[in-house]
């Protein structure tokens, strides 16, 4: 590779900064525009279809009524029901129901997103190698811990706030959506929507659940990482076959009798850990966190709630995880710096 290759901002950002902020800030850049079809145009295209699919079925519920914009417009029940229902005795609660509805699209991205790290961080430190580039970046001014950092903070802080920016777009523009909606059956769209909506509480806790989330996703993302930089080849199946072979042998062979732990105890603090960790708010659906969720105890399992936030920064399950995923980057790093290509 050429050093030209250093001047093209649309392939490789230039890493002559001197400080060490500087080449950081670089290696951030790197990453994006490599990575621009999962960082950006996934989101795009996911949010973009979700309105489109979403105002497809409005436009169509709309026009199937008998050619006149009557009120009976059917999503399964007349709208004209539902707006009366709201207003009547479903009034309080329709701030739940407008916070999980929120809170499902922003799900829907973090789906996406699960999948575009998942595979990014697999192939984080083997596809420089697989290509043979490798040589080309260890020649740079960049140490290979920094290398490692840049990857991994693209992956737990740069990559869930692009995603978050356009789960907020998207909200927004379902709100703006079913207020039109409202408007055009002569309701209230303040009373309705806006009023119970409350999209910035929603977007604070967005907000907060990413670095609890980053943390969470130590044991993934460093377990990821480090296949990645030591697999010679066919990272996926070392990545995947290893932490699923245990757990067989772990079942047939009841290990964990003599500590006398149960067999699940492995799927659940090690393999789940391990390979689904860095799904954004997968810390939700721990066990030990159900039973301080409090908010909305009726309502739908994966609003965020502050109260669990708060027993998940100061259990120990969590930060056990975050040392160990911490160690698995550090072997990262060593790997890093004794491999130069894939077979």
């Amino acid at each position: 590779m050429s050093a030209m290759t250093l001047d093209a901002p649309s392939t490789t950002p230039s890493v002559r900064t001197t400080t060490a902020a500087g080449r950081f800030a670089t290696l951030l850049r790197r990453e994006y525009w490599e990575h621009r079809g999962g960082f950006l145009w996934a989101p795009i295209w996911a949010a973009g279809g979700f309105f489109g699919i979403l105002l497809l079925i409005i436009l169509a519920a709309e026009w199937h009524t008998s050619g006149t914009f009557n009120g009976e417009v059917h999503f399964g029940f007349p709208i004209q029901k539902l707006l009366a229902a709201l207003r009547s005795q479903h009034a309080i609660e329709l701030p739940q129901i407008l916070d999980a509805g929120l809170m499902g699209l922003w799900a829907f991205l973090q789906v996406v997103m699960f999948f575009v790290l998942f595979f990014y961080c697999l192939g984080a430190l083997y596809d420089d190698r697989k290509d043979r580039s490798v040589l080309f970046w260890k020649s740079l001014p960049v140490s290979n811990v920094e290398t490692v950092l840049s990857k991994l903070a693209t992956a737990v802080v740069v990559v869930p706030v692009i995603y978050f920016l356009f789960a907020a777009l998207l909200q927004l523009a379902v709100l703006v959506l079913f207020s039109a909606l409202v408007w055009f059956h002569g309701d209230s769209a303040m009373a309705l929507i806006w009023g119970p909506a409350e999209p910035l509480a929603t977007w604070a806790k967005m907000i907060a659940a990413i670095p609890l989330s980053a943390l969470w996703a130590l044991p993934t993302v460093g377990w990821l990482m480090f296949i990645s930089a030591w697999a010679r080849s066919k990272p996926f199946l070392w990545a995947v076959a290893v932490p699923v072979v245990v757990g067989i042998l772990v079942g047939t062979f009841d290990i964990f009798e003599a500590v006398q732990l149960p067999d699940s105890w492995y799927w659940t603090h090690v393999g789940s850990r391990g390979l689904l960790s860095i799904y954004p708010g997968s810390w939700m659906f721990s066990d030990n966190l159900r039973a301080v969720v409090t908010m909305n105890q009726d309502g739908p399992p994966h609003v965020l709630d502050w109260n669990a936030m708060s027993a998940l920064a100061g259990s120990a399950n969590f930060w056990i995880g975050a040392i160990v995923g911490s160690g698995l980057l550090a072997g990262a790093v060593y790997f890093r710096r004794k491999r130069e290509q894939a077979d």
